[in-house]
């Protein structure tokens, strides 16, 4: 992992444990804030940010999101036909939501092991790739991650923990982008 000292390595990996250690419930969160503020919806209207660790506030937003927007919801085949009261309680979305997080946590528990993080990534891009998913969904959804932990973590994301994420994060882009382009 380019430029990522021994420090910065314990202050991801510390910084992702509150995360780890309960992927279901971050992992509805970190996706109703990618709904409501990332990757499609940079065509439409945005709505105000709000901080999603007030979880009462963030569903009725995500809801109100896509009530407004219903293709948005559409992106997702498991969620179309869905109320918006089931699609709150949607157990598709926690397990989407901590599919995903598993995967950071994976790239977390490989930090020390670039080779892996690289055949993990590859394969995440290979698995998406039939679902149209391209590389500005992956920015955007690296960017939501960045956003969600200064959000989760308040004080605990200080500058030095942005930097960390960034490398991650810009490294995880890297290696998407260069397998997507194979492709």
């Amino acid at each position: 992992m380019p430029d990522l000292t021994p420090e910065a390595k314990k202050i991801v990996q510390d910084t992702w444990a509150p995360v780890a250690a309960n992927t279901k419930h971050f992992g509805v969160l970190l996706f109703l804030k990618y709904f409501k503020e990332y990757s499609w919806c940079r065509y439409f209207k945005q709505y105000p940010r709000v901080p999603v660790v007030d979880t009462s506030r963030s569903t009725p937003l995500s809801q109100l999101y896509f009530k407004e927007y219903p293709r948005i919801q559409g992106y997702f085949t498991h969620f179309k036909g869905k109320s918006l009261e089931e699609l709150k309680d949607s157990a598709k979305l926690r397990a989407h939501g901590t599919t995903v997080l598993h995967a950071v946590t994976a790239m977390v528990e490989n930090l020390d092991d670039p080779d892996t993080m690289v055949v993990l990534l590859n394969n995440t891009a290979e698995r998406h790739t039939p679902r149209s998913v391209t590389f500005p969904e992956y920015e955007d959804l690296f960017k939501c991650i960045a956003d969600f932990l200064a959000e989760q973590l308040g004080d605990k994301f200080d500058d030095k923990a942005k930097a960390a994420w960034g490398i991650v994060l810009d490294t995880m882009a890297t290696v998407i982008k260069a397998q997507l382009d194979k492709q």
